[in-house]
């Protein structure tokens, strides 16, 4: 009598067998894509609310530029901010979940008073040549970044973010903006489309020498600020007349 192979056997019975190979569910493949940091950290910081919260924020900002002033960027930590500000650590990172969305939050109170400085300025009047108001513009400027080393650390030192950046980029406008009805102010100015654009872009080129000369230095330098002065005022010239009319 021939007997059936046991396979067999279990498929006309209907009863599993370890011989029959089952189907393979289909595997899930792995994502390749590594979870990425968010590239907006403004995005995370929590804005306060109530009167709690928002002291606390103030005071983390407060003890970020103590920091600043004596520690480089690089080397600070949300638990060293913690410590500065005096208060548990979770309760920075309630308001700020990464060290750089307190940057960026601190860098908009240093560009606020940037922008204060020179709305102040425009706002006198002297009897001099444009040439000479943008040296005084820009002397005022170097005067406020000396006596903070932690504005220089965060806005002209190596770890200078992108959102940072962007935001010193706004910043630049709006002081442009400032300038140009300070010249308009004293000046007949001439019917120049995009004036403002190119006040501002005059303004990146002696932030890019600042930077330099605090890397260098850790301090802007006089032979950096003149460097910086000559360089806006002949990228100025390219656009502007070398003598403008006083408003009477």
């Amino acid at each position: 009598m021939l007997r059936r192979p046991p396979a067999l056997q279990s498929l006309r019975s209907g009863t599993p067998s370890s011989t029959v190979a089952r189907k393979a569910k289909p595997s899930r493949r792995r994502s390749t894509k590594r979870k990425r940091r968010s590239e907006n950290p403004d995005n995370n910081a929590r804005n306060p609310l109530q009167e709690r919260s928002r002291l606390r924020y103030e005071a983390i900002l407060d003890a970020t530029n103590e920091l600043l002033q004596t520690t480089n960027i690089e080397s600070i930590s949300l638990y060293d901010i913690a410590n500065k500000a005096r208060m548990p650590a979770a309760s920075v990172h309630y308001l700020f979940p990464t060290v750089d969305a307190v940057y960026v939050k601190l860098a908009g109170r240093y560009m606020h008073i940037f922008a204060q400085t020179s709305e102040q300025f425009r706002t006198e009047r002297r009897v001099q040549t444009w040439q000479e108001n943008i040296r005084s513009g820009l002397e005022r400027g170097c005067k406020l970044y000396n006596e903070n080393r932690g504005a220089m650390e965060l806005l002209l030192g190596p770890r200078l973010g992108r959102v940072v950046e962007l935001e010193d980029i706004r910043n630049n406008d709006i002081i442009a903006e400032s300038i140009l009805n300070r010249l308009q102010q004293n000046y007949v100015m001439p019917p120049f489309p995009d004036l403002q654009r190119i006040l501002s872009l005059g303004i990146t080129i002696g932030d890019s020498l600042w930077s330099r000369s605090y890397i260098e230095f850790g301090k802007i330098d006089e032979g950096y600020l003149e460097q910086s002065v000559r360089a806006v005022i002949a990228y100025l010239s390219l656009y502007l007349p070398n003598h403008l009319p006083r408003v009477d």
